[in-house]
C-alpha cells in the first residue's frame, strides 16, 4: 500500500516513493498535493521526479488550485479534466453505439432510416472524433447525399 509522506517546507505536498522504479540509482519519487476545496479534502498526482517535477513545482500548482477555490474559480484536477475531455470528444463510433442503444434511440420511429443514414453517410467517419469533424467532413456528407 501507498505511503505518502510530507515534504518539510512545503505544505500540502507529499511524496509516494515506489518500490520498483528508480531514477539517479534511486527509488523514483512521485510528487503529490493536497487541499480542499469546497470542504473536502482532495489529492492529486502531479508526477515522478524522473519526469522533471519537483517539491517546488508541486506547491506552485498547489498554490494556484488554492487561489482558484478561494475566489470561487473552478478547481478540477488533471484526472478530472482528462476524463471530462474524453467524455465530451467521443469518435462517432461510440457515440452511433450510445445513440441507437439507448432507451430513445430504441424507441424512435424512424430508427431503421437513422441506421441507414449512418450505413450510407456516417459510417466512413466512424473513427472519427467530434473535435476531428470539419466543414469539409460535413460538405462531403451533403455532396454525396444529393448524388
Amino acid at each position: 500500500m501507498a505511503q505518502f509522506k510530507g515534504v518539510a517546507g512545503y505544505k500540502g505536498v507529499q511524496i509516494r516513493t515506489s518500490d520498483s522504479k528508480k531514477y539517479n540509482g534511486r527509488p523514483d519519487v512521485c510528487f503529490y498535493i493536497r487541499y480542499k476545496v469546497d470542504g473536502k479534502l482532495k489529492r492529486e498526482k502531479i508526477g515522478w521526479k524522473s519526469e522533471g517535477y519537483s517539491a517546488k513545482i508541486a506547491e506552485e500548482i498547489r498554490s494556484k488550485r488554492v487561489r482558484d477555490a478561494r475566489h470561487g474559480k473552478e478547481v478540477k484536477t488533471a484526472a478530472e479534466v482528462n476524463r471530462e475531455r474524453e467524455k465530451h470528444n467521443r469518435s462517432l463510433k461510440e457515440l452511433q453505439y450510445l445513440y441507437f442503444n439507448s432507451e430513445h434511440g430504441r424507441s424512435i420511429k424512424g430508427r431503421s432510416i437513422d441506421m441507414n443514414r449512418w450505413e450510407n453517410y456516417l459510417k466512413p467517419l466512424e473513427e472519427k472524433r467530434v473535435s476531428e469533424l470539419s466543414m469539409l467532413d460535413i460538405e462531403k456528407i451533403k455532396r454525396e447525399s444529393n448524388a
